[in-house]
């Protein structure tokens, strides 16, 4: 499965499993960018779509300010009671060097999600 993670980068991906993930469709699997208040989740659909479009939506989330709700403590260890504050993430756009490495990572995610025989193709690429 596709993951990166780097010392040098900046970015930490992942082919990420969630509730649309589980219906076993290549459309639906799922590439995030995992940043704090920062991240970004993007379907194989979407990029077989419009792969640029999906790359000018990456670059312009970065280059943007936005509200996060951040976690800020877990009174006595219990969730259920956990404490988020809502903070601002300053816009931080992508290099050219970033986007290049970027650009890798969700090309790699998507031949790795191409070549997964156990996943269906479904309508979606008919």
């Amino acid at each position: 499965m596709s993951y990166s993670r780097w010392g040098s980068s900046r970015f930490y991906t992942m082919w990420a499993c969630t509730k649309e993930t589980e219906t076993g469709k290549k459309a639906d699997q799922v590439f995030e960018i995992m940043e704090l208040g920062n991240g970004i989740s993007i379907t194989y659909g979407e990029m077989i779509k419009d792969f640029d479009a999906v790359l000018k939506k990456v670059k312009d989330h970065y280059s943007q300010e936005h509200k996060a709700s951040l976690l800020k403590e877990v009174p006595d260890g219990d969730w259920k009671n956990a404490i988020y504050e809502e903070d601002t993430i300053k816009a931080d756009p992508l290099t050219e060097a970033d986007e290049s490495e970027l650009r890798s990572y969700m090309l790699r995610f998507m031949e790795d999600v191409k070549n997964d025989n156990e996943l269906t193709i479904g309508d979606e690429f008919s």
